[in-house]
């Protein structure tokens, strides 16, 4: 038996626990190890070690920073505007407010004041204000200050609608109509700054106390396996000399005995069964539509690996339905719908097959969706590939 240790001692515990409301948990963990078995490997002891970890887990609260807006009032300078003749506040947006229905009153509001925003909107009217059209800038400027003074809305609003956007607001509401100039005044003026502010989330930790080693050797004879296939061993084990777990597959099943001695863990798996497994996709290298003589045929090329060794009843074949359409002068089908002229199946003696179709006609253009299946195996299931279709070919040559 063999140890690795770290110095962590008792009192490096109790620290750990008492910074986290959650005192940590100390456990022995398991770990895993897979091996490939190969036609190669097939009987050959494959050796390895595990170090298992004795590992402290706790969750510590963390504090980090992230800055974020804040807005803030502080005494400065503003301008304003100082008109010689105020205008009498003509203008089509105050028009459309004093026109609109009670309950659209707070959206023409909005509107018409650049800045005040929906909630300060309904805020006025549900207040009383803007109940009459002020007669001038420094009038209108004197509801909106009365407004924020009562807290009506905030001085945020007050200043973006007297300040931020002054020229726009008295151009809109009809209050720019002669000369005007800008004057500076002190004020409370709103700003916005980013700020440090500390936001907390619980953060898994952990630390390794100790660890300790484990052998295996592992043998898997009789796999069911074909030359180009691979099955796989997954040994997962833990601290205590019964904590192992062993799977194996995909191909073969396996019964396993395993036995101790001393630190050494020996595992022989024997494969009783082949588990029967579909033909994968990839078994297809390329299906093309093709001239052929006077005809047409499918042009199949399969990996060679996925022919039976011997033709008989194991068999690879192709299960395919041939459509058409008639083609119209601009190489297409226009309207006429693609039907079903032959369908079939063919056994594939070679890696390429070329498989004549029936039913294709002159200036047709052709597709052919085809699948392919391992029929009588005793490596493959016999289920169908998922079915594809090939590029379209135009008949007209």
């Amino acid at each position: 038996m063999m140890f690795r240790f770290l110095a962590v001692t008792l009192a490096t515990v109790l620290i750990y626990a008492n910074a986290n409301a959650q005192a940590p948990t100390v456990a022995w963990e398991t770990q895993s190890k897979t091996i490939l078995v190969t036609p190669q490997s097939a009987g050959l002891t494959q050796s390895f070690t595990m170090e298992i970890p004795q590992v402290m887990r706790w969750v510590e609260r963390v504090e980090k920073i992230r800055m974020e807006p804040r807005t803030f009032e502080e005494i400065g300078i503003c301008e304003g505007l100082q008109c010689s003749e105020n205008g009498s506040g003509k203008s089509p947006a105050w028009d459309r407010y004093f026109s609109a229905p009670k309950a659209e009153k707070p959206q023409a509001l909005d509107a018409a004041i650049k800045g005040v925003g929906p909630v300060s909107a309904q805020a006025l009217i549900a207040t009383g204000y803007f109940t009459a059209k002020p007669r001038s800038w420094s009038a209108f400027v004197g509801e909106i200050d009365r407004a924020a003074n009562k807290h009506v809305i905030t001085n945020s609003v007050r200043y973006d609608v007297a300040v931020k956007y002054r020229a726009e607001n008295a151009e809109n509401l009809g209050y720019q109509q002669s000369s005007c100039t800008t004057y500076t005044y002190q004020c409370m003026r709103v700003v916005t700054r980013d700020v440090p502010v500390p936001y907390y989330f619980e953060e898994p930790r952990s630390k390794t106390l100790q660890t300790y080693v484990r052998y295996f050797a592992v043998t898997a004879v009789n796999p069911k396996i074909q030359y180009f296939e691979n099955d796989t061993v997954t040994v997962t084990a833990g601290q205590e000399l019964s904590n192992v777990q062993v799977s194996a597959g995909p191909f073969t099943q396996y019964v396993f005995k395993m036995n101790h001695e001393g630190n050494l863990t020996n595992i022989l798996l024997t494969g009783t069964t082949r588990n029967f497994v579909r033909l994968p996709g990839e078994v297809v290298q390329g299906a093309f539509v093709v001239k052929s003589g006077t005809g047409v045929a499918l042009n199949v090329t399969v990996d060679g690996r996925y022919l039976p060794a011997q033709q008989g009843a194991d068999r690879l074949q192709v299960n395919y339905v041939v459509e058409t359409c008639p083609l119209n002068f601009l190489g297409g089908c226009g309207f006429h719908p693609w039907k079903v002229v032959d369908q079939g199946e063919s056994v594939l003696n070679a890696a390429n097959a070329l498989i004549s179709l029936k039913g294709v006609e002159y200036k047709d253009k052709v597709r052919v969706r085809y699948s392919l299946a391992r029929r009588g195996s005793s490596w493959y299931d016999g289920s169908n590939t998922a079915e594809r279709t090939t590029p379209e070919f135009k008949n007209n040559n």
